[in-house]
C-alpha cells in the first residue's frame, strides 16, 4: 500500500507435491594408439531426467485490507483458488567429442579436440485446472507465529472456525489451462594446444600457445492454451467435488495445513476431451510469443603461455584474447494496437586477459607465492536475449536483458605456506579481487508481479586473510600421539 507505505499480505500459496523422477545414462569412451607418438579417442555420453509431477494447490488471495491492517495482523476479502497441475517434463543430454594427442618431432606436443553437445528440455504434458471459490467472506489473518500462521473466515456458519479446509460446494469451475514449452541449446567446440621446452629464458622452462572456439545456440517456444467455459464445463455432467479421490487422503501439505481433498489423478485423462475439442479452447497468442526466443553467442580465444625456472625461482605467465559475439530474439506485445513487435539484440565485445605467477622456494619446507591474474563472468547468453516470460500460476516475470555486460575481475594474491615434519603445515594468504561491472539478478516487484533481469553494478570488491594450521600430534605421548589438528581461520569483507 504505497498511500501509507503499509507492508501488507496479498497471497498465500499452500502446495501440495507428488512426483516420480527417473534418471538415465550411458558413457563410453574409445582410444585408438596408433603408434608411440599419435592416440585418438573419441567420447560419448547420453543423460536422461523425466519428472512427472503432480500439485495440488490452494491460492488465497487478499484484498481490501481495512485501515489497522498491518503485515502481521488484519481483516482482509478473501478469494480462493483450488488447482490441480500435472506436469511432465524430459531433459536429454547427449555430447560426442573427438580428440587426438601427438609428438611432433623431438620437440613439440600437440592436444586437439572437437566437441558437439545437444541438451533439450521438453515439457508435455502440462495441464491444470481451477475451480474458484464464489464465496468471497471477510477473513481475519494472524502471522504472530509466521511459521504457524493463522486464518479465521468471519461471516460463514458453513466455514472452518480457523484454517482453509473450505467446504467444495463453494467451488465452481474457472478454467483449464494446457501449456506446452520445448527449449534447445546446442554447443560446438574445438580447441588446439601446442607446447615444447623453451631455454631462452631461465635455466629451463616452456612455452605453450593455444586456439579456442565455442558456439552456443539456444531457442525456447512456449504455448499456452486456455478454456474458461463454465458452460463447456457444466457439459461433463460433473462438479468439482466429483473430481475429488477420498482414497488419495486430505491436502494437508505435511500436516500444517489442511485444505480439503486431493484431485483424483486421471482428471485430465477423463474430462479434458470436451473443453480441448470446443471453440472456446483458444491460443493465448500474447503469452505464447512472447516467451519465445533465440540466441546464441560465439567465443573465440587464443592464448599463449611461458614458465621458465631459475633454480628456487618459478615463474608462469601468460597472456589470453577473447572475442565474443551474442545475438538474441524475440517478442514484446503492444496491448495498445494488439501486436507483435520482433526485438532484435547483439553485442560484440573483446577482452585481454593477463596473469603472472611467482613461485620462491626458501628451503625445502618454506615456499612463497604471489599472483597477478584476471578472469570474466559473462552473464548467461540467454538472459542478453530481450525475451520476457510470463508465469500467471507463481506471479512471475522472468526478462532478458541485452544491456548486461560482463564482469571483469583483477584478482591479486600472495602466501607462505611453511611444512611441518613428519606431516603438517603452516600458511598464511593474504587476497585481493577487484571486480569491474559485476552481475547480479535483481528481483523487483511491478504490478503484482515478481520481476527477475541480470544487472551490472558499477564495481565491487573483496579482500581478507586465510591462516591454516595442520599437524599431527606425534610427539605426544601414547595414545595421544595418534592424533592430529586441522584449523583454519578465513577473514573476507566485500562490497560492490
Amino acid at each position: 500500500d504505497t498511500s501509507s507505505s503499509r507492508i501488507l499480505p496479498t497471497e498465500v500459496q499452500i502446495k501440495d507435491y507428488q512426483g516420480t523422477r527417473t534418471r538415465t545414462g550411458i558413457n563410453a569412451r574409445f582410444d585408438l594408439r596408433i603408434d608411440s607418438d599419435n592416440l585418438l579417442y573419441l567420447l560419448a555420453s547420453d543423460a536422461r531426467f523425466k519428472d512427472h509431477e503432480f500439485r495440488d494447490n490452494l491460492i488465497v488471495a487478499m484484498d481490501q485490507h481495512t485501515a489497522t491492517s498491518n503485515e502481521t495482523t488484519g481483516n482482509v476479502r478473501a478469494t480462493f483458488d483450488k488447482e490441480l497441475r500435472e506436469r511432465t517434463y524430459n531433459k536429454n543430454i547427449r555430447t560426442f567429442g573427438l580428440g587426438g594427442e601427438h609428438y611432433i618431432g623431438d620437440s613439440w606436443r600437440l592436444d586437439w579436440q572437437a566437441s558437439s553437445s545437444k541438451a533439450s528440455k521438453e515439457t508435455d504434458p502440462r495441464n491444470q485446472y481451477i475451480f474458484r471459490s464464489s464465496v468471497r467472506p471477510k477473513m481475519n489473518y494472524d502471522y504472530t507465529n509466521p511459521d504457524f500462521p493463522v486464518w479465521a473466515i468471519q461471516g460463514r456458519a458453513d466455514a472452518p472456525a480457523t484454517g482453509v479446509n473450505l467446504p467444495e460446494s463453494w467451488f465452481g469451475f474457472r478454467r483449464f489451462n494446457d501449456r506446452y514449452e520445448y527449449g534447445e541449446e546446442k554447443e560446438t567446440g574445438l580447441r588446439v594446444d601446442a607446447r615444447r621446452d623453451q631455454s631462452f629464458l631461465g635455466e629451463e622452462g616452456q612455452i605453450k600457445v593455444g586456439l579456442r572456439t565455442r558456439m552456443r545456440d539456444k531457442s525456447f517456444n512456449d504455448e499456452r492454451y486456455r478454456n474458461g467455459s463454465a458452460a463447456d464445463f457444466a457439459k461433463l455432467g460433473i462438479k468439482m467435488p466429483d473430481m475429488l479421490c477420498s482414497d488419495l487422503g486430505p491436502s494437508d501439505n505435511f500436516d500444517y495445513f489442511l485444505t480439503g481433498g486431493r484431485f483424483c489423478r486421471d482428471i485430465f485423462a477423463k474430462y479434458t476431451g470436451p473443453l480441448t475439442n470446443s471453440p472456446n479452447f483458444v491460443r493465448l497468442v500474447q503469452d505464447s510469443m512472447v516467451g519465445d526466443y533465440s540466441a546464441s553467442e560465439d567465443v573465440q580465444a587464443a592464448y599463449a603461455r611461458l614458465d621458465a625456472v631459475w633454480g628456487d625461482l618459478t615463474l608462469v605467465s601468460g597472456l589470453r584474447y577473447e572475442h565474443t559475439q551474442t545475438e538474441g530474439n524475440a517478442n514484446l506485445f503492444d496491448i495498445k494496437t494488439n501486436t507483435l513487435l520482433p526485438q532484435d539484440a547483439s553485442r560484440s565485445y573483446g577482452d585481454l586477459l593477463p596473469s603472472l605467477h611467482i613461485r620462491q622456494e626458501f628451503d625445502q619446507d618454506s615456499i612463497l607465492r604471489a599472483s597477478y591474474s584476471t578472469a570474466l563472468n559473462r552473464p548467461d547468453f540467454i538472459h542478453t536475449a530481450p525475451y520476457r516470460i510470463v508465469d500467471e500460476d507463481e506471479h512471475t516475470i522472468s526478462e532478458g536483458n541485452p544491456n548486461a555486460k560482463e564482469a571483469y575481475a583483477h584478482n591479486f594474491d600472495i602466501s607462505y605456506e611453511r611444512y611441518l615434519r613428519p606431516l603438517g603445515l603452516l600458511s598464511a594468504a593474504l587476497f585481493y579481487k577487484k571486480i569491474n561491472d559485476p552481475l547480479f539478478v535483481a528481483t523487483s516487484v511491478t504490478n503484482g508481479y515478481k520481476l527477475t533481469r541480470a544487472e551490472n553494478g558499477s564495481s565491487g570488491n573483496i579482500h581478507g586473510l586465510e591462516l591454516a594450521w595442520q599437524q599431527t600430534l606425534d610427539f605426544l605421548p601414547a595414545p595421544l600421539d595418534g592424533f592430529g589438528v586441522y584449523a583454519n581461520y578465513t577473514y573476507a569483507k566485500s562490497e560492490a
